[in-house]
């Protein structure tokens, strides 16, 4: 896929691309140490394990086989990331009272981006989007729902890890739920191929 004169690709996170997500992440671990943690752990285990602890959770998830996300590389290098899997791994989703299941139908989400300074405003959240229902529907999944932020004055640039709404309708989302004034639960039934 060409977008301007750079080359973007999207790959699952393997163990063999581990240190591809090591370098994206970089020594901050993407946002504040998270290590795409803040939903597979309890609040309690995510405040008391350090950023090294959140990393080989990560790793552990990745050396186990599963693929917790994908990357996307632009020119080669790794620039975005999106976390994307069926919602039952993603314990504190489970938990939450903003993002609690709207009915018993499976369904897998997405929830966590997170795209280097280098490379914003250049289409990789769409990008990401449209990879991460390729893999979900390439993988089974008939319905994929997702978290975004509705952005508004006094926002921070920090919350859009979540996404951006206009971004998800522009795929296809809608609106399923809201139990928040700026966080609505949207969702998207996946065609099979």
């Amino acid at each position: 896929m060409m977008a301007n004169d750079f080359s973007i690709t999207y790959a699952p996170v393997t163990p063999e691309r581990w240190e591809d997500l090591e370098k994206l992440f970089g020594p901050s671990g993407a946002c504040s140490g998270c290590w795409c943690t803040w939903w597979r752990l309890s609040r309690k285990e995510f405040s008391a394990f350090s950023y090294d602890e959140k990393k080989t959770v990560l790793r552990t998830v990745v050396q186990s086989g599963q693929e917790p996300g994908l990357l996307a590389y632009v020119d080669g290098t790794p620039a975005g990331w999106v976390s994307v899997g069926p919602r039952e791994v993603y314990p504190a989703l489970e938990r939450s009272r903003v993002f609690k299941r709207v009915d018993d139908a499976p369904t897998w989400c997405i929830n966590c981006f997170f795209i280097d300074k280098h490379f914003r405003h250049m289409g990789l959240m769409s990008g990401l989007i449209e990879a991460a229902l390729d893999f979900a529907r390439g993988r089974g999944a008939a319905l994929i729902e997702a978290y975004p932020v509705e952005p508004h004055e006094g926002s921070d640039s920090g919350s859009l890890y979540y996404g951006v709404v206009s971004t998800f309708q522009a795929a296809g989302f809608v609106e399923v739920a809201r139990r928040s004034e700026h966080h609505p639960v949207m969702r998207l039934t996946l065609s099979q191929p």
